[in-house]
């Protein structure tokens, strides 16, 4: 019999003229029964509305362990619902989501308060596990905005759009010190997004990501680890938390995983192929109005 070999990934790249691989609602993964191949194509299981959300479109979904109860956040235009995790029945929580992209939400827990903050990029706002209403915090100085948001040993970090710079907010703390801020250290271009891995934070901007970690000292809570300064940005909007490691794209339009994972231990690693750099890179001057 003939054997015929399985694609193992979606493949298309137009530019070298190759031919292409197409790997419909399917993943691959090991399969020791398979004695020629070793690997098996399953099917993807389609997908089920769970609750309607009144807005708009669906802009972002959130839940954390632990957190809320368990429950699903979800920001359906510019209206924000908490989903009961037990009954599905959904609740909204007064208050606007300015804008039309993802919002940034992070949390905050300790003895005696839970919090979640959301930035939509033009205000900052957070409601206690027990709120019917979104609260805007306050404190940071006359016309700055914030961006992307994070958590880190019961800190929540906020960083201030078309800048370097970071506020923290103490544990248990829903307004920021105006006195409370670091900035990104190696490069001068602005942070666009901020993901924990473990016991630190990835800054990300366009051209370079640093690692911080919480210290400890009280007079400098924040400081950024040396040797894990990676002078590569990335495409806003694109890391996502992957086991013990973040997947993204870089701004030369590469995916990368930074952190632990493959052969090389911890670091930047290109997990892309061709294929699919061209396909990114068609998405994006489609975007910016271009012709492939």
């Amino acid at each position: 019999m003939v054997n015929i070999p399985l694609g193992k990934n979606a493949y298309k790249r137009a530019y070298a003229g190759e031919p292409e691989i197409v790997l419909l609602n399917r993943f691959l993964e090991k399969d020791p029964t398979n004695l020629v191949e070793g690997t098996a194509l399953l099917s993807r299981p389609g997908s089920d509305a769970l609750v309607q959300c009144a807005g708009g479109t669906i802009r972002g979904n959130y839940s954390k362990q632990g957190m809320f109860n368990g429950d699903l956040l979800t920001v359906s235009g510019h209206n924000l619902w908490r989903v009961a995790s037990t009954t599905g029945v959904a609740t909204q929580i007064t208050g606007t989501i300015a804008g039309d992209t993802n919002p940034y939400l992070t949390w905050m827990k300790g003895i005696g308060y839970e919090y979640m903050f959301i930035s939509d990029g033009a205000t900052l706002q957070y409601a206690a596990v027990g709120d019917t209403a979104l609260t805007t915090v306050t404190g940071m100085d006359v016309g700055e905005l914030p961006k992307a948001l994070a958590s880190v040993s019961g800190f929540v970090l906020v960083s201030v759009a078309d800048s370097q710079k970071v506020y923290f907010l103490e544990p248990g703390t829903t307004t920021i010190d105006p006195l409370n801020f670091f900035e990104k250290e190696s490069a001068p271009d602005a942070v666009l997004d901020m993901l924990t891995v473990g016991d630190q934070t990835l800054i990300m901007g366009n051209g370079s990501t640093e690692n911080w970690y919480a210290t400890g000292d009280f007079n400098a809570p924040f400081a950024p680890i040396q040797g894990r300064v990676y002078q590569r940005g990335i495409v806003e909007g694109t890391p996502v938390l992957v086991d013990d490691a973040c997947v993204l794209v870089g701004n030369d339009l590469k995916v990368y995983l930074v952190g632990e994972g493959g052969e090389g231990g911890y670091g930047v690693q290109r997990i892309s192929t061709n294929g699919i750099e061209e396909r990114i890179r068609t998405q994006i001057r489609r975007e910016q109005g271009l012709g492939p």
